[in-house]
């Protein structure tokens, strides 16, 4: 697919694709491949998978000088959805045993926590929204779902993973719901901007994302935004940043702030909590930013005043790079 908008009609997927799709297989995890599986999750495993991780991003960035590790990332998980992989719980394939396979009952629950934080916020249906780094539509499903006509719009690296989730939503919702999508890329990245999106969202990306490629990634999500706009970024953060999986990592909240000022300094910031599972070493983190205090103000789970005078002025940062305690930086 070129970058032009790309429409989903009700004739281009119906839920009756699914018996041909592969995320529409129902396979349950076999409980000897997930104690293995989870060998390279941890520990020495862990490390062993990062360090295959590295060599093969390595050798990739031969053959693809300019490329960033997303892009490999998405050259994984395409490869993978080649091979029948479908919406799975997506692994790059450098561990053993890939990850199962979802039922559509099974998809259709995906996401939909995270969806309902956005309901319990400032969403309305009138919204225009952008999920950045769309995927299979575990989350964006639900908004396509809830949103007026024509106010999604989805962006991924590769359409093959948009592509394979929309067989999972009834052909009548997406008839209604005319949602738009775009391949990410420099002309891609202009005409998603000239949609003056009220919500940038961003709900598993940047887990994927290595530190030398934060700056990248905010100045993409930062380029959609116009002066009202809110941006919401799910993040697993941690005290220093680490990482958490052959291909994820937790960032720190200095580092998610700092990243954020050296694209625009004038954004405002507050991450709170995402809720969820939070693992040993990280937390689920949703960071909030806007050049609007106004508009940050309508998303936060408490005022603005009330959180400036609780952290000493700390909770929201505004302007250059900050040395400040963590805990005036997270809800």
């Amino acid at each position: 697919m070129n970058t032009h908008m790309e429409k989903i009609s009700h004739q281009d997927v119906t839920i009756a694709d699914t018996a041909g799709s592969a995320i529409g297989a129902n396979t349950r995890r076999d409980p000897v491949k997930k104690f293995i599986t989870n060998r390279f999750e941890h520990g020495w495993g862990l490390n062993l998978a990062a360090l295959a991780t590295d060599i093969g991003f390595a050798l990739w960035r031969i053959r693809h000088r300019n490329a960033s590790f997303a892009h490999f990332y998405a050259h994984l998980i395409a490869a993978g959805l080649a091979r029948g992989g479908g919406a799975r719980r997506y692994r790059t394939g450098l561990s053993p045993l890939s990850a199962p396979l979802l039922d559509p009952a099974d998809f259709r629950k995906r996401g939909r926590k995270e969806f309902d934080w956005f309901r319990t916020r400032n969403l309305r249906r009138d919204m225009m929204c952008i999920e950045y780094g769309c995927g299979c539509l575990s989350v964006g499903q639900h908004f396509i779902e809830y949103l007026d006509s024509g106010r999604y719009l989805g962006l991924d690296i590769v359409d093959s993973f948009y592509r394979d989730g929309l067989t999972m939503i009834d052909g009548k919702i997406i008839a209604r719901s005319q949602p738009r999508f775009l391949i990410i890329s420099e002309e891609a990245l202009q005409r998603a901007s000239a949609a003056k999106a009220d919500l940038v969202f961003a709900t598993t990306m940047i887990q994927h994302v290595p530190p030398q490629e934060l700056g990248m990634f905010f100045g993409n999500v930062i380029r959609l935004m116009h002066e009202t706009s809110i941006a919401i970024v799910n993040c697993k953060t941690a005290l220093v940043t680490v990482r958490i999986g052959a291909d994820a990592w937790a960032h720190s909240p200095v580092s998610l702030i700092s990243a954020i000022a050296a694209v625009d300094p004038n954004m405002h910031v507050r991450i709170e909590d995402a809720g969820g599972k939070t693992g040993v070493r990280h937390r689920r983190e949703a960071l909030i930013f806007s050049r609007s205090t106004a508009m940050l103000h309508e998303w936060l789970r408490r005022s603005f005043e009330a959180d400036a005078r609780d952290s000493e002025g700390l909770s929201v940062f505004t302007g250059e790079h900050t040395d400040a305690p963590l805990g005036g930086l997270i809800a």
